[in-house]
């Protein structure tokens, strides 16, 4: 195929794609003009969103606006940029208020964007966590990770906001699906989309001058 340039959502947001798979996808458009967006490749331009603000201030409003510091988290994959730092965040943060989160037992493995009743499965199973009492909060790495959690717990006979308070990430459909909508940290798609498109329009007329926007 001819093309002129391409914008590529290469991390896809929610992909449990391995980083080493999407590098060799856009292999292929070696030559081409190219912008990715969350996913950075070597020597190509590239729009990104800072995730770690997005979820540090989330983790912030339940400890100052509901005074919970028991909050649990389910850790996005593992091999994922923008899931671990939304970990880094979370764990920032709750440092500054004085909780240990590894020494807390309220943290999953890291799990894919599609597991989070697995991820829950474990902290609620295998850890014998119960909401209400061992913790305040749930916080999902994304809506679909905490929409499935919630799902899990429903099924357990736990109800939000009654028995527990949750938060998410991206501002997804699954976040507004439930009876109780939950807080989650919105996602500049639209911001995302025409910053590239308009990058990519500087890399067809400028060249290398194109740089890194966050």
């Amino acid at each position: 195929n001819n093309f002129d340039g391409i914008v590529s959502w290469g991390s896809a947001i929610g992909s449990s794609v391995p980083v080493e798979e999407l590098d060799k996808f856009h292999e292929r458009f070696d030559g081409i003009p190219l912008v990715t967006i969350a996913h950075k490749l070597k020597n190509q331009p590239c729009v990104d969103f800072d995730a770690y603000s997005g979820m540090a201030t989330l983790v912030r409003h339940f400890i100052t606006e509901h005074k919970s510091t028991r909050i649990a988290f389910l850790r996005g994959p593992a091999f994922h940029h923008s899931a671990n730092e939304r970990f880094r965040a979370f764990v920032d943060v709750m440092k500054e208020h004085g909780v240990d989160v590894y020494a807390s037992n309220l943290v999953s493995d890291s799990f894919g964007w599609s597991e989070g009743e697995i991820a829950m499965a474990q902290l609620y199973n295998e850890r014998g966590l119960i909401p209400g009492r061992d913790f305040e909060v749930l916080i999902g790495s994304s809506d679909m990770m905490t929409f499935s959690a919630i799902r899990y717990l429903a099924k357990q006979g736990y109800k939000i906001p009654e028995d527990f308070k949750c938060g998410g990430f991206n501002d997804s459909s699954e976040s507004r699906i439930i009876g109780t909508a939950f807080t989650t940290v919105h996602m500049p798609f639209r911001e995302l989309g025409l910053t590239a498109v308009s990058m990519l329009k500087n890399l067809l007329t400028k060249g290398s001058s194109v740089h890194d926007v966050m």
